[in-house]
């Protein structure tokens, strides 16, 4: 796989980091008892996708892969090249340059190999990840990505498919089978083709190989957009004092907020990067702008577990209004299966078996309708939070790939976390 970001380098400048990792991790994947067959048994059968699964000898085998999630970073991730932004801003067909040299050496080691030993070892490239600004600017040149979401011209959000390119083809919609999935790699989303996208992988399709990632989709995706609720709370006086002694402008709810996660947090014994909470963070020049919440994603999974425990015990009051209540076991159930998810993919090895696999795609097709009915909860009561973003369409993408290895013959679908870009972020 390619990696590449986009971070701050020396002096507070830019840097482009492009690397390599193979998705198969260094240890053998130990296997262990789970209880995703009998999570499927308990859900409605017609939203289990099923297929013909063929019998492979080489299942037991591929079971014992493991991802490049654990460990340290360093013995599997290897960089290829870094720039500063000094370079690529003013030069950018350096960048460009050293992209097609790393193009033409892995087209060279999938047809020619490496000799070792008197063998030949070939290499294929199995994708293209990192997050989707550095893909969209910076490696791909896509015509159709997340920042072309507007309300007049519909020019299409997705490299994968024609989503938000007109009203019949709409980004956001959660059917199993969704309008998109017929136009599915029918028109390629760059003007030319980029030049690690000639790498053997796809000839027919060759964007297949740019891959979306659970780290970028939901911990610093619709995950942060959950916490901006934090918000919600804080406005709906669930920070203030019942006596009503209360300053109860929103900055002072915030740090009233603050304490509290402060709070709970100690009480848990964890640390956050986060040292307090202001409208900035929650990127709010008005009030009623959608809230989200600018963090790591460490610091987002921290505040949702944080917001599983506020909630329960808010569901716990008596005189709780109705639709306080119903807001907050949706918010409850969607961070929950969310929880879930990731537990699912983090436990197992590269490869998931048919119930795994199933029951992840369950997992993640119930946070995208908890999430949608937040917007559409929050929308009655007046409020504007949960905002229906291109990464909704995108954690989509991650469960119809699922849904489609589902419905093939394949005794094993691959691991959604082995295009997991979270270590990357953190080296």
């Amino acid at each position: 796989m390619v990696y590449s970001d986009e971070g701050k380098g020396p002096k507070r400048g830019n840097f482009v980091v492009v690397a390599i990792e193979s998705p198969i991790g260094l240890q053998e994947q130990k296997e262990q008892a789970c209880a995703c067959e009998a999570d499927v048994r308990r859900a409605p059968p017609q939203f289990v996708p099923h297929g013909d699964p063929a019998e492979s000898w080489a299942t037991e085998v591929a079971l014992k892969q493991s991802t490049t999630c654990k460990g340290h970073s360093y013995f599997t991730r290897h960089v290829l090249f870094g720039l500063p932004d000094w370079i690529y801003k003013h030069h950018p067909q350096i960048l460009e340059e050293m992209t097609r040299r790393v193009s033409d050496e892995l087209s060279e080691l999938f047809s020619s190999g490496l000799q070792i030993g008197g063998k030949t070892w070939s290499a294929a490239l199995v994708g293209i990840k990192g997050d989707m600004k550095q893909i969209a600017e910076k490696i791909a040149y896509l015509t159709r990505y997340y920042a072309h979401l507007g309300r007049v011209n519909y020019i299409g959000v997705c490299a994968h498919c024609m989503a938000g390119t007109s009203p019949e083809v709409p980004f956001d919609e959660l059917e199993h089978q969704p309008s998109w999935a017929s136009t599915l790699h029918q028109v390629r989303p760059w003007a030319s083709t980029p030049s690690l996208c000639t790498v053997p992988f796809d000839p027919v399709a060759p964007e297949r190989v740019l891959k979306y990632d659970v780290f970028h989709c939901f911990k610093v995706g619709l995950g942060r957009d959950i916490c901006g609720s934090l918000v919600l709370l804080a406005r709906l006086g669930y920070y203030d004092d019942p006596a009503g002694s209360d300053v109860k402008n929103i900055k002072s709810r915030l740090n009233r907020c603050y304490q509290h996660f402060k709070l709970w947090r100690l009480a848990k014994g964890k640390t956050a990067a986060l040292r307090y909470f202001s409208t900035g963070l929650f990127n709010l020049k008005r009030l009623t702008d959608f809230a989200w919440s600018n963090t790591k994603g460490s610091d987002t999974t921290l505040l949702l577990q944080y917001f599983v425990f506020f909630v329960s015990l808010l569901l716990q009051r008596p005189d709780l209004p109705r639709t306080h209540a119903s807001l907050f076991r949706t918010l409850k159930k969607t961070i929950a299966e969310a929880q879930k998810a990731f537990e699912i993919m983090y436990s197992h090895g590269l490869w998931l078996r048919r119930a795994c696999a199933q029951n992840l795609y369950l997992r993640w097709m119930s946070v995208l309708s908890g999430y949608r009915s937040l917007a559409q909860q929050s929308l009655g009561m007046g409020l504007t939070f949960f905002a229906l973003k291109p990464k909704f369409h995108a954690l989509h993408h991650v469960a119809f790939d699922i849904r489609q290895g589902l419905q093939g013959s394949g005794p094993l679908i691959a691991n959604p976390i082995a295009w997991n870009c979270e270590m990357g972020e953190d080296d």
